[in-house]
């Protein structure tokens, strides 16, 4: 585990170091391969289209830059996040505190953690370590998820309704999506409880496959 979290640690200080130096500039995608497309074995014709691609997403870029739609600034920098499952509870708890000028508990090692299907049972201690976490909290729901236990999930996880506070990830195998999503997405809008639904932070309002 330590030697696991050091190499995250590695990996994530040299994405932002990438961000930092300019590499999420997307004025220059001819820099996003890294040397993959040289390496990769593929047809020349590919290669040709993927430069093509580039160079019209650049053009692109410099017309919305013309016309007003977008700033210098928003196209130099993302936002990065990181999302890891809050399996080992040792590990995660060790990685518990509290920040200055916000109030409550943060599990640092990520921003968003997630609870496994096999790890959400009410009354377990998973569940429990989530409760008293303040980070937006994901739920892994596969084929066997019910639709009562997930109303009784938002509520225990998001008692006050907290806008963004809840994301479910949705793991169903692509032989149960269209029967079991429906219901699970009803069981969400029957619920007072909210959750980031189709990208966005709202009550669910319909199905998406």
């Amino acid at each position: 585990m330590l030697e696991g979290y050091t190499h995250a640690a590695m990996t994530l200080n040299f994405v932002r170091a990438l961000m930092e130096g300019g590499f999420a500039d997307i004025h220059h995608p001819e820099y996003w391969d890294l040397g993959f497309m040289q390496h990769a074995g593929l047809p020349a014709e590919l290669r040709d289209e993927y430069v093509r691609m580039t160079e019209r997403l650049a053009e692109g870029l410099k017309f919305m830059e013309a016309i007003g739609e977008t700033t210098v600034d928003q196209l130099t920098r993302v936002e990065f996040f990181t999302s890891h499952e809050g399996l080992n509870l040792l590990y995660e708890s060790a990685q518990t505190r509290t920040v200055p000028r916000r109030k409550g508990w943060y599990n640092l090692s990520t921003h968003m953690p997630w609870v496994g299907d096999r790890t959400r049972g009410l009354e377990g201690a998973h569940v429990e370590y989530f409760r008293g976490i303040r980070n937006p909290i994901g739920i892994k729901l596969g084929e066997g998820a019910r639709p009562d236990e997930i109303g009784d999930l938002l509520r225990t996880l998001n008692p006050s309704h907290e806008k963004g506070k809840i994301v479910l990830v949705a793991r169903l195998g692509w032989k149960n999506v269209r029967a079991r999503l429906p219901e699970l997405i009803k069981s969400v809008q029957d619920d007072a409880g909210r959750v980031r639904c189709c990208g966005r932070a709202t009550r669910c309002t319909g199905t998406r496959r």
